[in-house]
């Protein structure tokens, strides 16, 4: 007996339709630049650049707007919060594993150039308290022109490579100062074995947060003979005691005549901080000439007219303090773009 066929299966249902794409929105037409800032009298940047209730210190843009005149950077739009910040800077490349360390460290010097050696050198926030409080708080005349003291005129910007012998471990040493070449302090003037009992030529480093300037910090870094001045310095002591400099264009290894290593890193002038320039003068002797100083009182207590400076105010005052150092930072970075960053300093403890 036959059974009956089963019935076909049903068709299978009919694919669905493809998704369209997403559709993407529309693009906005390309921003067009701001219109450019009308140029602004004197008085008027204070009050676009300060908030209300405030001042141009807590606003991070006193540098370009006290007293209503523009020192400092040209470009007032960034310091006043006109335009949007830069882009964050990459974090510094760790330490190498041979356990060199690297940071910029400053000087502040005149025109003339001569190598470094049995000095003292600073951070950043250092070098700005040695400037402020020693050397554009005084003027002298010698040979009839007017310098500030010392003839300095500009920071020296250098990259240090450091490691000290193994008494330091990766730390600094007990710091040395220096004058005319020649370590000062009662120990290192009176003991022949003071660095040959400590592993070698050191660098060294010490606090120096005076006025105001949080995270100032100087270091000492010992050169041929340093138990000498400049002139007493012969071949014998210099064959006898190298220093800390390795020569050769050797990294540092820590061993006691190879522990550190200055590279060059730019400058910047301190006439182009104070913008004497923008009152019209060419030189700081003309700015001199014309009776003004970059403070309104000097070292001696004569008075003098600031001619529009004010970069240098409020001296002792912490966050105008931060303000220069970050003014002087930022004027290295413009300056000189292809600079690797690198941390400010480390800590001398």
């Amino acid at each position: 007996q036959h059974q009956p066929r089963p019935p076909p299966p049903p068709p299978p249902p009919p694919p669905p339709p493809p998704t369209p794409p997403p559709k993407s929105p529309p693009k906005s037409p390309p921003k067009s630049p701001p219109p450019p800032l009308p140029p602004l009298s004197p008085g008027e940047l204070p009050a676009r650049c300060t908030p209300a209730g405030g001042d141009a210190w807590s606003s991070g843009s006193y540098l370009d707007c006290c007293g209503g005149l523009r020192v400092s950077f040209r470009d007032y739009r960034y310091l006043c919060h006109l335009s949007p910040p830069p882009p964050p800077l990459s974090p510094p490349p760790p330490p190498p594993r041979d356990g060199v360390r690297s940071f910029y460290i400053y000087r502040a010097q005149s025109d003339v150039d001569y190598p470094i050696g049995n000095h003292n050198l600073a951070n950043l926030p250092g070098v700005l308290k040695y400037v402020h409080s020693e050397v554009v708080n005084a003027q002298s005349y010698d040979s009839g022109v007017c310098t500030r003291h010392y003839e300095i005129s500009r920071i020296l910007r250098f990259r240090l490579d450091f490691l000290n012998p193994p008494p330091f471990g990766a730390g600094f040493g007990p710091f040395v100062a220096f004058d005319r070449g020649r370590c000062t302090i009662y120990e290192c003037a009176t003991q022949a074995d003071f660095w040959t009992a400590r592993g070698g030529f050191y660098v060294g480093c010490q606090k120096a947060e005076q006025l105001g300037y949080q995270g100032a910090a100087w270091y000492s870094l010992a050169g041929s003979c340093p138990g000498e001045a400049w002139e007493r310095k012969g071949a014998a002591c210099k064959r006898l005691q190298r220093g800390g400099e390795c020569a050769h264009s050797r990294r540092p290894d820590g061993s006691p005549t190879c522990t550190w290593r200055l590279h060059p890193m730019g400058e910047v002038r301190l006439d182009d901080l104070s913008r004497i320039s923008d009152g019209g003068y060419r030189r700081y002797q003309d700015y001199c000439d014309a009776g003004h100083a970059e403070v309104g009182e000097l070292n001696n207590g004569q008075r003098r007219s600031q001619g529009g400076v004010c970069f240098w105010d409020k001296p002792g005052d912490p966050t105008a303090n931060a303000e220069r150092v970050a003014t002087v930072e930022a004027e290295f970075r413009r300056r000189y773009p292809e600079s690797p960053e690198l941390p400010a300093t480390y800590d001398c403890q």
